[in-house]
């Protein structure tokens, strides 16, 4: 019997981080099959790893080692070509789901074909040198009207989605040409055929690493992807920013919407 959903993964020489993620999803409250397709993009191999968690959830987790590094977007593609679930969700490594997230995507998912997200919780980070964790701020990522919204900002974070597979068919797989707004991209794509269903619980976690080593840190050297969605999509003439800015953007003020906290800051998960 095929999964239920797919849950699409790329890594790169972090193999703690990816054993932290597969325990988050093996954690999931949902009752439904799932698998895990991981892209390792050219890093240390996580065969290992994936073989550790089977025995908290008793779910395939599909590896594809490639020789030479991609890049995010070319690995998204590849680990999506590996999905044979109903539905897709995207995870990065660094990120972590509650337990509760899957069964609310679904529930939202199954009413009606959308692309359903959850809200999220920004969690800036840090480590001492002995690899203690330590959190410096959080701060809720929800917003009204998203579907509007995406015409100057992306207010869904990828980890937070799921959608069907067969999405894909209509509109294409990930376009590899605009680089880091690959979500965006999709996103913006997504809402031409299915309507966007937002689920008002933070039942993602999106972390920021203290030290800037996020890849959406250097908004700057993000400029020439973000000019080339901006000419695919007309859009205009937008400023760089990334999600963590935009918590504080006194230009989104009024956007931001009400939303349901549930991490009760358990450094576990992490």
């Amino acid at each position: 019997m095929k999964p239920t959903v797919s849950v699409l993964m790329v890594t790169r020489d972090r193999l703690r981080q990816v054993a932290a993620c597969l325990r988050a999803i093996a954690n999931q409250t949902v009752d439904a099959s799932i698998e895990v397709c991981i892209v390792n993009d050219g890093g240390q191999p996580v065969q290992a790893i994936a073989e550790a968690v089977r025995h908290v959830r008793p779910m395939p987790v599909k590896v594809l080692d490639l020789s030479i590094h991609l890049g995010q977007s070319a690995a998204r593609n590849k680990a999506l070509a590996l999905a044979e679930g109903e539905f897709v969700a995207w995870c990065d490594d660094d990120d972590r789901w509650l337990p509760d997230h899957l069964s609310a995507l679904l529930a939202a998912a199954q009413a009606g074909p959308c692309l359903a997200y959850t809200d999220a919780e920004i969690v800036w980070m840090d480590e001492t040198p002995h690899g203690q964790v330590v959190v410096e701020h959080r701060a809720p990522f929800a917003w009204r009207d998203a579907a509007r919204l995406l015409r100057t900002y992306n207010p869904i974070v990828p980890s937070s989605v799921l959608y069907p597979r067969r999405l894909h068919e209509q509109i294409g797989g990930i376009d590899e040409s605009v680089g880091h707004y690959w979500d965006w991209d999709l996103w913006l794509r997504a809402q031409q055929v299915v309507p966007i269903s937002r689920v008002p619980t933070c039942l993602t976690l999106y972390r920021v690493w203290s030290d800037g080593s996020n890849t959406s840190a250097d908004t700057q050297q993000m400029r020439p992807d973000l000019q080339h969605l901006c000419d695919k999509h007309q859009l205009g003439t937008l400023p760089t920013s990334n999600f963590g800015r935009m918590t504080t953007d006194l230009d989104l003020k009024s956007h931001q919407a009400d939303t349901r906290f549930v991490w009760d800051g358990d450094l576990a998960i992490w």
